[in-house]
Formats: C-alpha cells, structure tokens, sequence
C-alpha cells in the first residue's frame, strides 16, 4: 500500500470527495490500479493524521503541465492533449482540489501550479486517481 501526504489546503476536498486525484513527481514506486491507497495529512510529524478511510487506486496516468508562462498553458494526459478553455481541463482542475474559488478552476490550478512547482515544463509527471470502495 502507498502513502501520499496533503498540505491542509487539500483536507476538505479530500473529505468531501471534490478532490479525487493527486498530481505528483516520479519516485521508486507509486499506486497501482485497484491497490488501495493511503491519505494523509501532516505526514512525518506527530499530528500525522489519515483523511479518509483508504481509498482505491483506480488510475495511474503520465501527465505533461507547462506552466512556464505563469499560468497553465498545457496539460497533457496519457498522449491526449487537454485543450485549454475545454469542460474536460475544468473537470481536471475540479478534480484536483482547484473548484471553490469564484475564479475558473483552471485559472486557479495553473497560478497555484506555477507558485508552488514554478514556471517550468513537467514532462514526468504522474497522476493518480482514487475512488471510494467498501
């Protein structure tokens, strides 16, 4: 089972089922589809806390973010190019956490993308979707 750690920001929508993927950096070994996975907040500290109850793994995707503009300029999931202004990038924002704001959830995907990750091209990204399972 894989563990992924969520700055508090993230919590809410975790817990209520708005933020249903998480984007990440390469590393040794990430979920795997129909493995369940773990979600946490304040990982490596004491208030370490789980956010819901383990979720399944129902996708691991390669994902491309150009945000070299200071805002999102690209998305790119397996191969398949997500055009900007499209119903499916604003889902895709939604999706990550990025749909509560009074500003289009692409709008505020990309600025918080490019403060956080920086100006740059992500080639290497990986995606990782969950759904609730009993």
């Amino acid at each position: 089972m894989v563990a992924y750690g969520f700055k508090p920001t993230f919590v809410v929508d975790i817990q209520e089922r708005i933020k249903r993927q998480t984007i990440r950096l390469p590393r040794r070994r990430h979920a795997r589809p129909e493995e369940r996975v773990q979600l946490f907040q304040g990982m490596r500290t004491k208030a370490c806390r789980k956010i819901i109850p383990d979720p399944v793994c129902i996708g691991v995707d390669r994902l491309i973010i150009d945000t070299r503009s200071g805002k999102l300029d690209h998305v790119e999931v397996n191969g398949i190019v997500l055009p900007l202004g499209s119903d499916e990038l604003a889902a895709f924002a939604r999706a990550d956490g990025f749909g509560r704001s009074d500003l289009p959830p692409v709008e505020v995907f990309g600025r918080w993308w490019a403060m956080v990750h920086g100006r740059v091209l992500h080639e290497d990204l990986v995606l990782i979707r969950w759904e609730d399972r009993p």
